[in-house]
């Protein structure tokens, strides 16, 4: 537009020759063309500088979102460790369990099998088949179970609620933040 006014005022109001007697009819014309023309000016300028400021507000925004979704993809993966180390120490609960099935089944199977002769498949006349003592075996059997299935889940209460009180630490520890 402002190559059009530049065209407009050299074809159709230009001015008259120097040196001429021609009246300028144009003068008035030329004047309002070269307002209109240095408004235009003006006009492309402030365009521009708006242009740059949104391509300035586009980029933070833009930043700001990638930023957003950075926080967040760490955060997911701070979670999922935080889920992997739960895993992790279940894992180690059921080994202990497993170890605690293996350190009395033996005993108790070899103690029964050929250490107590609770039954007496021969016995002399008179003699009871089972002996009293199979009372006392029971009882301190169902004791000493009672008591390490006890010991057992008090230990891994205790260690569940270490590990939640760790996980709430590791979660709320997340020193980022989005700003």
């Amino acid at each position: 537009m402002i190559e059009h006014s530049e065209i407009v005022a050299k074809t159709y109001f230009k001015p008259p020759v120097v040196g001429s007697d021609e009246i300028d009819e144009h003068v008035e014309e030329r004047r309002l063309g070269s307002r209109i023309e240095m408004r235009l000016r003006e006009m492309v300028d402030e365009l521009g500088s708006k242009i740059r400021s949104c391509e300035g507000l586009l980029g933070g925004m833009s930043l700001a979102a990638q930023m957003e979704s950075n926080y967040y993809t760490r955060r997911d993966a701070k979670v999922s460790i935080i889920i992997a180390n739960a895993t992790k120490r279940d894992g180690s609960q059921m080994r202990s369990i497993s170890l605690l099935g293996m350190i009395f089944l033996p005993g108790t199977f070899l103690a029964s099998l050929f250490s107590m002769s609770f039954f007496n498949w021969t016995p002399p006349d008179g003699d009871q088949i089972i002996s009293p003592w199979i009372a006392l075996y029971c009882g301190l059997a169902t004791v000493i179970t009672l008591v390490t299935v006890w010991s057992m889940r008090k230990w891994m209460d205790a260690e569940e609620k270490k590990a939640k009180k760790q996980m709430i630490e590791d979660f709320n520890s997340d020193s980022d933040s989005i700003v």
